[in-house]
């Protein structure tokens, strides 16, 4: 369900309905079919279970025990293997990826396009897909297009151990997306007969965001974040029409996108997000904006801004007074009122019994401390 908060310019009242919001209409030049994904380091986290793939995952495909991923695509038809680095209990990996197809040192991510029948595997830095080869010797090409005939993989997970089964559909057995760690020239990638060579694994790019006990947090990303299977916590942009404001929860946020965070389950923890390549819910009208690390002034043109803050132990948004916001983070911009008209303090109450908010504006008197110090 998505849920629709409106917010008035008095004691207000927020009504939840049952009305579907967003939808891949690509809020602006941040969704589409090819990612925009910064260039860095990624986290990416082990898939235990097929159900935690789909459409827009990015993964890395990687051999636990040689410590290597899907590298390099030289000239031929395999591909070369990049070193990586594991958690010691193999869960989580740290890494540089590729952004470029000439890089031949970082491992290359691969985003899943899902299809009828399985996923292609479009690999992001070369912008061209996976495809098995149709004869007898063990290849694995790279072609410009999505081929239905030998480039769509259905992908298992062992319950046990964790090994991705990855399979490329059309004629042959020479179908199995592998890892060959006895190539006297180095680990390579390609497509094998089922069992031979060492096994895959599939780690999911995600990035990892910590609410504090106080169970809210604004937040900005540099990538494009899916909400939708992340237990406990929820995601919200803020809008105005004709002096009320409606918070209305999202799923697929784009990169760049302020967005107020909630912790269903009470927060004080890290969450893991994945990062995605789907089309995003629309952001059209979002009244909340990235922080840029500087001081943030309590007027705009025609508008306050107001910072998520505690004062005297009470969580809400305050007007902003020179507070400094992370690019991680981001800050409340509303319309002022008929006449310039502005609040002081909207706090917020989320009742989870009764699915209703109150929002109070009150005058602020104290000193305001920014939740993260």
């Amino acid at each position: 369900m998505v849920k629709n908060a409106q917010v008035f310019l008095s004691s207000i009242v927020v009504v939840y309905d049952t009305s579907e919001g967003g939808g891949d209409n690509g809020g602006g030049d941040e969704g589409g079919d090819t990612p925009v994904i910064t260039s860095g380091t990624g986290l990416y986290q082990l898939v235990t279970s097929a159900d935690e793939l789909s459409d827009g995952n990015i993964v890395l495909i990687v051999n636990q025990s040689s410590k290597v991923a899907l590298g390099y695509k030289p000239s031929g038809s395999n591909r070369k293997a990049a070193s990586i680095t594991l958690s010691e209990d193999k869960k989580s990996i740290s890494t540089t990826y590729a952004t470029s197809s000439s890089d031949e040192e970082h491992a290359y991510q691969v985003q899943l396009v899902a299809t009828d029948g399985g996923f292609y595997l479009f690999d992001i830095a070369n912008q061209k897909y996976l495809n098995s080869g149709t004869g007898t010797s063990n290849n694995m090409y790279l072609v410009q297009n999505a081929d239905a005939s030998n480039g769509i993989t259905t992908i298992s997970i062992n319950n046990t151990n964790q090994q991705a089964t990855i399979k490329f559909n059309g004629d042959g057995n020479i179908k199995y997306l592998r890892c060959n760690t006895a190539n006297n020239t180095g680990e390579l990638f390609s497509c094998y007969a089922n069992n031979k060579q060492q096994p895959v694994y599939l780690y999911k790019r995600v990035e990892s965001i910590s609410i504090s006990s106080a169970g809210l947090a604004t937040y900005a990303s540099d990538n494009i974040l899916s909400f939708t299977d992340v237990d406990g916590l929820e995601a919200y942009i803020a809008k105005d029409d004709k002096n009320t404001i409606t918070l209305k929860q999202v799923q697929k946020v784009p990169a760049g996108t302020g967005i107020l965070l909630r912790a269903t389950d009470g927060g004080n923890k890290s969450y893991s997000v994945p990062v995605t390549a789907e089309m995003t819910d629309d952001m059209t009208g979002n009244l909340f904006v990235r922080g840029t690390g500087a001081a943030v002034a309590t007027a705009g043109e025609n508008s306050t801004n107001y910072i998520l803050n505690i004062v005297d132990d009470v969580l809400g948004f305050y007007r902003a007074a020179g507070n400094t916001v992370a690019t991680n983070r981001a800050y409340l911009q509303v319309p002022n009122g008929e006449g310039g008209e502005t609040r002081a303090f909207i706090g917020i109450n989320f009742d989870t019994n009764t699915g209703i908010t109150n929002f109070e504006v009150s005058k602020v008197n104290g000193t305001a401390y920014d939740l993260l110090g």
